[in-house]
């Protein structure tokens, strides 16, 4: 009796140890002036917003990639999807017959940052 007893402890502590990792939280904030991702509250509550949940984000992105976005950089290799979590999108896009796409990022200071993808993924990139 304590046996079956204790296997149902052991299982429902089991269950919400999973279900408290899968509901942890992201939270898009702005730091120094820059969008971060990061997985505690922001510091100034008012930039607070929640975006998604980890697993989502765990199994989408790749563990580099997630890093990039969570620090908003972008590397050679980077998917599409994880340029636009970490940059947003871009001020504008051109495409070519072939399957590479510039996008062109204007900061508030007036300043261009470009990335060239190939097939959906970041072959290139200049500040």
């Amino acid at each position: 009796m304590m046996n079956q007893y204790g296997n149902q402890v052991a299982v429902l502590c089991g269950a919400l140890v999973i279900s408290a990792s899968v509901s942890a939280k992201i939270y898009q904030c702005q730091v120094d002036g820059k969008m971060v991702f990061q997985d505690h509250l922001c510091e100034a509550v008012e930039s607070q917003q929640e975006v998604a949940v980890v697993e989502n984000i765990k199994s989408e992105f790749s563990e580099q990639e997630r890093r990039l976005i969570n620090n908003n950089e972008v590397a050679i290799g980077m998917s599409e999807q994880a340029l636009l979590k970490s940059r947003g999108e871009p001020s504008e896009k051109h495409r070519s017959g072939r399957g590479a796409e510039q996008w062109l990022y204007m900061s508030e200071d007036g300043r261009l940052f470009q990335v060239l993808l190939i097939n959906g993924k970041v072959y290139d990139w200049r500040d």
